[in-house]
């Protein structure tokens, strides 16, 4: 559920940045995205900065009825 295949420098642009520095240039794809952020974060109880939290919140808005992907709960 983490691990995505993506190219080099779209890899090389995220690094190791948060919904709050770095978002997909896809815009089509950010909800899903992020989706995938909080159920990895909620599957090994990470923790979330109060900016990463309203990125997100920021862009689930934008697609109400987006749903976490199959194994965010453990």
């Amino acid at each position: 559920m983490n691990l995505l295949a993506v190219d080099g420098p779209a890899n090389e642009a995220k690094r190791d940045r948060d919904a709050a520095t770095w978002l997909p240039p896809n815009k089509a794809y950010r909800c899903d995205y992020v989706a995938r952020q909080i159920a990895v974060k909620m599957k090994y109880q990470l923790w979330v900065t109060a900016a990463e939290k309203t990125a997100m919140a920021r862009v689930l808005h934008r697609c109400p009825t987006q749903t976490l992907p199959v194994g965010a709960t453990r």
